[in-house]
């Protein structure tokens, strides 16, 4: 199965996310509350996930709190062995920070999944065939 370059997949994200009009219906999302672990929580299709937000300035938060590029692997390796996804999301409107093409080839080097999300609360997931976020 072909996969994308974290580069493809931040232009495909960035060009395709202006802001959407006020009256489009948006069908939410809701993920399952976290555990205490922190690190790998059950989607309701039984997967486990990871939710990673990639701030303006780089700072990467791992279930929100802020993890190091050099610390990532570690998560990203036991998300890898119970099958889990990553739960990525970045600000759309601005240039994304080379931390976001880390994040994303890190996942993909480990033949993760990635769910984008339009925003914070990882509520409304991204979809490149309907108006942008």
């Amino acid at each position: 199965m072909p996969t994308m370059s974290a580069i493809a997949l931040l232009a495909l994200f960035a060009a395709t996310s202006p802001a959407l009009a006020e009256d489009t219906p948006q069908e939410p999302t809701t993920p399952p509350s976290a555990e205490q672990s922190g690190v790998a929580v059950a989607q309701p299709d039984g997967r486990p996930h990871l939710k990673v937000v990639i701030e303006p300035n780089g700072t990467i938060l791992v279930e929100d709190q802020p993890v190091a590029v050099r610390d990532l692997g570690a998560r990203l390796d036991e998300l890898a062995k119970s099958g889990g996804v990553v739960w990525y999301h970045r600000d759309p409107r601005r240039e994304p920070h080379r931390n976001a093409t880390k994040v994303l080839d890190m996942a993909m080097e480990r033949s993760l999944s990635i769910r984008m999300y339009c925003d914070r609360g990882f509520t409304q997931v991204f979809d490149p065939t309907k108006p942008a976020c």
